[in-house]
């Protein structure tokens, strides 16, 4: 997927997921990425935060991303010994399906006043 994605896209997305976003980035692999990528990543390195710049890799091969990642956690379509990507949604789908009606229970959404406490220094009151 990564080599049909334009590298200025790749530059938001990451600026994206640091301003907009309420995630915390731990690292950013880009898996199977042109040779090319390593030489125009110092282009637009410039332009994204410097707690960024040490947290993005560029990986051509599976071999190389096998330092970072242990095999039995990645999928069999990256050389792994997990569940393919397709199964693996399969699972989650079946896993949402059987959920649903748990989830649209709108009494699980609402909060229960009868619990709060009396004299609780946030009351509303």
């Amino acid at each position: 997927m990564i080599p049909k994605i334009n590298i200025m896209f790749f530059r938001d997305f990451v600026l994206f997921l640091l301003e907009d976003m309420p995630v915390r980035l731990k690292k950013v692999f880009a898996i199977d990425a042109p040779s090319f990528y390593d030489k125009m990543y110092p282009l637009i390195k410039p332009a994204l935060p410097a707690e960024i710049c040490d947290v993005i890799y560029f990986f051509s091969d599976f071999q190389s991303l096998y330092k970072f990642i242990n095999k039995k956690y990645l999928s069999s379509e990256y050389g792994g010994e997990a569940q393919s990507m397709y199964e693996q949604n399969k699972m989650w789908l079946r896993y949402i399906e059987d959920v649903r009606l748990f989830y649209l229970n709108e009494n699980i959404w609402k909060a229960d006043m009868t619990k709060k406490l009396k004299n609780s220094k946030l009351s509303i009151d």
